[in-house]
């Protein structure tokens, strides 16, 4: 008797989704169950269904080969197609892009989040459409590319040809998020950049997945972008291909609205200070021993939290409130990026609490950038990623530590220095990260 084994032979996938199951002998010698009449396709259907196989087909040629595509006598110096998950640094980084650079935005999420994320992004002054030059932004909806990924690769392949028969061929193509794996395979004619803005591999998503899904990643892309130093050699580990570090920056907006000196916020009036204020999503990656023993040995000092409270477990969340509600601790909620700048310019100190562990050795705290930008003095738990920030922010080991360097900034009273501030700023903008990326891919890029 034949064993499963002798009866099937798996084809090996090179794409890192599952092996598909074929048939290891003649296709006929395999018995079929016979098909009931009321499933049997009728007549009336076979024409439609070879049409939409053609027009499967069709689409496949199209996404590696570019035909359908409208002609391209006035394509600009370079056309980008950016696919993203992440709503923050990503639009950051290619909205900075100088003018001749044609970028096509598509941020990727399921239809709740997508009617979510137009209203708030309506409300913060965010317009879906062009922005300035030849900027536009697009939700690509899909039904959710963790727990349906395989229906959510479709219908980005489908955005993709419909971007590109309205717009051209692209020259490249981003990817922020290792479930876009799909696509990277699917669009094998342009160039392919894989971005990571976060270590995934540390999310509270399914780490094998995850993890294989990026291998993937890394492999189908002409080369990676890792936000951290870490998170590079990672990378570097996994494959071949070119792996470049492109940390996060502070945009031109937020350095200019601080300089121009913004008024005390309202709900900062009350406050009594010294304060140590915070801002970002707050969650369990913040060391909350650490707060709570340097907010209990500083009980002269009134410490801020700006943000909302984005911790996924319940218990954990109940925890953080719990720990706010402290006397001297004040939780604000989140506010509109645009209000950020009156806030960081009137803290004492900028706190960034985060706990030292694998996970955020591999971020870059977009926080640190704004803290950076707003000359405030700052105050952080030692992270592998603050050697980008050449002295400007004072690392501490343990609470006894940070309150007696908390002590110094606060008799000190003073901003950062303001010469090595300006010159740090100058090459740590999204400007300055757009022209780091083109630096980066020129020689990658197929035109």
């Amino acid at each position: 008797m034949r064993s499963c084994e002798d009866s099937v032979t798996l084809s090996h996938s090179t794409s890192g989704y599952p092996a598909r199951v074929v048939p290891s002998g003649p296709r006929d010698s395999i018995a079929r169950p016979a098909v009931a009449s009321h499933l049997a396709v009728s007549p009336d259907m076979r024409p439609r269904i070879e049409s939409r196989a053609r027009m499967d087909r069709r689409d496949m040629v199209e996404l590696r080969t570019g035909r359908g595509a409208p002609p391209t006598s006035d394509r600009p110096p370079l056309r980008l197609f950016v696919f993203h998950e992440n709503a923050e640094s990503i639009p950051s980084r290619f909205l900075a892009m100088p003018p001749e650079v044609d970028v096509h935005l598509f941020r990727v999420c399921n239809p709740v989040w997508s009617v979510r994320a137009m209203r708030r992004d309506r409300r913060s002054g965010f317009a879906w459409g062009r922005h300035g030059g030849d900027r536009r932004s697009s939700v690509a909806t899909v039904p959710g590319l963790r727990r349906f990924r395989r229906l959510s690769d479709v219908a980005l392949r489908r955005t993709y040809l419909r971007a590109v028969r309205a717009a051209g061929r692209p020259d490249a193509v981003v990817y922020d998020s290792p479930y876009l794996a799909g696509l990277a395979e699917a669009t094998a004619g342009p160039s392919r950049f894989y971005v990571a803005p976060d270590p995934f591999a540390f999310y509270n998503w399914d780490i094998a997945t995850t993890e294989r899904l990026e291998r993937v990643m890394l492999e189908q892309c002409d080369a990676s972008f890792a936000v951290s130093a870490e998170l590079a050699c990672d990378f570097r580990r996994q494959t071949v291909r070119p792996v470049h570090h492109l940390p996060n920056a502070v945009p031109h907006s937020l350095i200019e609205t601080v300089d121009a000196g913004p008024p005390r916020p309202a709900d900062l009036a009350g406050i009594p200070g010294p304060i140590v204020g915070c801002v970002g999503k707050i969650n369990s990656t913040y060391d909350w021993t650490f707060i709570g023993r340097l907010a209990e040995a500083s009980p002269d000092v009134s410490f801020v939290f700006i943000g909302p409270i984005m911790e996924p477990v319940a218990e954990r969340r109940q925890q953080i409130r719990r720990l706010l509600a402290r006397p001297n601790l004040y939780w604000l909620g989140p506010r509109p990026y645009e209000d950020l700048p009156a806030y960081l310019a009137h803290f004492d100190v900028a706190l960034n609490p985060l706990l030292v562990d694998p996970h955020n050795h591999r971020r870059s705290p977009l926080r640190l950038y704004e803290y950076v930008a707003a000359g405030r003095p700052i105050l952080s738990t030692r992270l592998h990623s603050l050697a980008e920030f050449d002295g400007l922010v004072e690392a501490v080991d343990d609470p006894a530590e940070a309150e007696a360097a908390l002590r110094r900034m606060l008799s000190r009273g003073e901003p950062l220095d303001a010469e090595q501030r300006r010159e740090w700023l100058m090459s740590n903008t999204w400007e300055a990260r757009a022209q780091q990326f083109l630096a980066a891919v020129a020689e990658t890029v197929r035109r």
